[in-house]
């Protein structure tokens, strides 16, 4: 995709992708969670970070949707 067509999308939300996609794709996070034993919120502390991980990647995509067609809407 050229980035001419890409979506103008407020910064915050490309540093929040960015951020996602860095802890979704490093093991060594995984890897510092999984040391823990602790449970988290009741939950084994791997699937919480699973958990967490993929409400923020959701709510990030609901975000980037909004900024996009929320602005295209009101014009």
């Amino acid at each position: 995709m050229p980035l001419a067509t890409l979506p103008r999308l407020p910064a915050s939300i490309w540093w929040w992708f960015l951020l996602n996609a860095l802890l979704l794709l490093l093991p060594p996070v995984h890897w510092l969670v999984n040391d823990h034993r602790a449970p988290v919120l009741g939950l084994p502390p791997t699937l919480f970070y699973f958990l967490a991980l993929s409400v923020s990647i959701a709510a990030s995509v609901v975000a980037a949707y909004v900024a996009e067609y929320g602005e295209a809407g009101r014009g």
